[in-house]
């Protein structure tokens, strides 16, 4: 389930639209509170508080992979990483909005 338009995640960033769902998670448009009119991305990985234990630690190894593979990647058409947290139970990574 996707959070409601106007979260504040890290304290940093407002969500301010969905942009994607899948089944482990959603991408969202948000706006750095500090910088307004300054937008980022925000992956969100859904963990499911019933998930068996085995299936949550793939699903969250499977996220730090993910997060490791963009951070070292750098191309003008591949967004940047910029940082990656935990809050609310859920895993997040803060991406260039493109």
């Amino acid at each position: 389930m996707a959070l409601p338009i106007g979260t504040i995640l890290d304290g940093k960033f407002r969500v301010v639209d969905v942009l994607g769902e899948g089944g482990m998670g959603t991408v969202y448009k948000v706006e750095q509170v500090d910088r307004p009119g300054f937008y980022r991305a925000v992956k969100e990985l859904l963990i499911n508080p019933g998930m068996p234990e085995e299936e949550r630690k793939a699903a969250i190894e499977r996220f730090n992979k993910e997060i490791d593979l963009m951070f070292n990647l750098k191309h003008p058409n591949i967004p940047s990483l910029i940082v990656s947290f935990q809050e609310r139970g859920n895993y997040y990574f803060v991406m260039e909005f493109v």
